[in-house]
Order: C-alpha cells, then sequence, then structure tokens
C-alpha cells in the first residue's frame, strides 16, 4: 500500500471474513480505498484508526501491529442484543443516516449474507444464510466462483446443461429467489421500508431484484467515517 500523499483524518477497517477492506480519509471524505487478504501494514500511517470486526483472529493481528479503535455495540445509537454482529449495526447506522430513513433493510452480501432490519433506531432482527461463494464452495474446488462473479439465469425457457453451468445458476437463482421472498415478507410488517444492498456481490446478485432501492458496496466504511465523525475520533 502506497502512502497516501494528502493530509490523512484517519483511516477506518472493515475486518470480513474474506478481506481487509481499508480507506483512507481525507477532509471528511473517503479518499480511496484498498482490499487485502493479508493484515494491512498501517503502521507508517500516523493518524487514527477505526476498526470494526466479527473475526477475531483477523482482529488480533490487526491490534498487535497498530493501536486501533474499535467500534462495539456502545459506540452505536441502535438498540440491540449483545450478539448481533457489529458490522451489520455499522450498516444500519450509515443507511439510517445517509439516506433519512426510519425503517431500514440491510442486506451484506459477503462470505455469509445477512439480512438486517432497523426499526427506529431498534435493531428488529433478521436473517443470515451462505452467500454465493460459500455455496459454490459447497460443490468442491472445480466449482468455485471467481472473485466477485455472479452469474446470470440463461434465457427464459432455457436450461443449464453441462454441470458447472448448473451448479452456477441454480447457485443465483436460488437466492435471488429465495432473498425476493424474504424481501417480501419484511415488507408486509414494515411496507415504507428502504432496501439497501451491500458487499462486494451486491451488484450482481442484487441488481434484478425490483425491492432493493440502493446498491452501495461501500456502505459500512462510510458508516465507519460517519461515526469517527460524530463521535471526534478524527
Amino acid at each position: 500500500m502506497a502512502k497516501n500523499s494528502l493530509s490523512l483524518d484517519g483511516i477506518v477497517v472493515d475486518i470480513g471474513n474474506s478481506d481487509y477492506k481499508v480507506a483512507f480519509v481525507s477532509q471528511g471524505e473517503i479518499h480511496s480505498i484498498h482490499r487485502t487478504k493479508s493484515c494491512p501494514n498501517l503502521i507508517k500511517y500516523d493518524v487514527p484508526i477505526i476498526a470494526c470486526s466479527v473475526v477475531p483472529r483477523r482482529t488480533a493481528r490487526l491490534q498487535n501491529k497498530v493501536h486501533v479503535h474499535w467500534i462495539t455495540h456502545a459506540d452505536l445509537p441502535i438498540l440491540s442484543p449483545t450478539n448481533v454482529g457489529v458490522d451489520r449495526l455499522v450498516a444500519l447506522y450509515a443507511a439510517k443516516t445517509l439516506y433519512k430513513a426510519e425503517t431500514v433493510l440491510v442486506i451484506d452480501v459477503g462470505t455469509f449474507m445477512t439480512l438486517s432490519v432497523l426499526h427506529q433506531n431498534v435493531f428488529v432482527g433478521g436473517y443470515i444464510i451462505p452467500g454465493p461463494h460459500t455455496m459454490m464452495a459447497s460443490y468442491g474446488e472445480g466449482a468455485q466462483l471467481h472473485k466477485d462473479q455472479i452469474w446470470t439465469p440463461p434465457r427464459k425457457g432455457l436450461l443449464p446443461q453441462d454441470t458447472l453451468t448448473a451448479m452456477q445458476v441454480g447457485t443465483t437463482e436460488i437466492l435471488q429467489r429465495g432473498l425476493t421472498s424474504l424481501i417480501a415478507e419484511i415488507k408486509s410488517q414494515y411496507p415504507n421500508i428502504l432496501v439497501v444492498g451491500t458487499g462486494g456481490s451486491a451488484i450482481d446478485l442484487l441488481s434484478p431484484i425490483a425491492d432493493v432501492a440502493i446498491i452501495n458496496p461501500t456502505l459500512i466504511l462510510e458508516g465507519l467515517v460517519r461515526l469517527a465523525k460524530a463521535k471526534q475520533l478524527f
């Protein structure tokens, strides 16, 4: 990672099961974003580092290298059980504050796909299911998806014929149909809910679903920046 030549306010890090996502913040805005599978070398940056993580081994690797302010449930103005992943809450906070919505559903497409509902600053609940890459991995090494790749169904009336395409298209279809059903169920309880998608594969997987109003792949990083500003951590 090359050193940023701008004057930095700080750095925010979203630690997931697959990647460290690092954003450099200058003048209150994200200037650049980097994804890495190995622990980023941030020791040369003499600025505050704000992070959230639900992966203990990755948490330990980063905190052994630099001083980090870890976002916890106490930092978020959301009423929730203590065992809810803090990344889900940061995404909800970001969606609510960015898009001025009282009720939001955030769908985060990652190693695992989470659906999280916030209503009047209360975490209502949601679902966790395997993400597309995790589902494909269950077939074995030959069926692995390429990074951030999602397969779309063939033309109407045609069925996949070869085994790999059948796996790829079947995975995409079952996830999209399942999400459509779950969103409809949630909207029956909260008709005015704003549905926001995020995550590495969100655009390809969620774009065909009509009820997904906004797709913002950097939602959690933006939430960390907004929290850092609100709590004067930068």
